[in-house]
């Protein structure tokens, strides 16, 4: 269930372990954002992950999906 407002908790919205690693995998494919589990779990909220994902500015790794070269 996707929430409705970005500061809504992950885990409240029904978000678990193995949902923590499909969202970890989805944001490198749309972002770039390299996050691991642990920094998906300290920043909680869409608001808040999207805060440290452009805080973060992480780009795109070389490994990630979608790269040309």
């Amino acid at each position: 269930m996707a929430p409705d407002e970005p500061e809504r908790d992950f885990f409240d919205c029904g978000g678990n372990s193995l949902l923590a690693i499909r969202l970890q995998r989805a944001l490198l494919v749309r972002t770039g954002a390299a996050l691991t589990v642990a920094e998906l779990l300290r920043h909680r909220t869409i608001g808040a992950q999207a805060a440290y994902i452009g805080s973060a500015a992480p780009g795109p790794r070389p490994d990630a999906p979608g790269r040309a070269d």
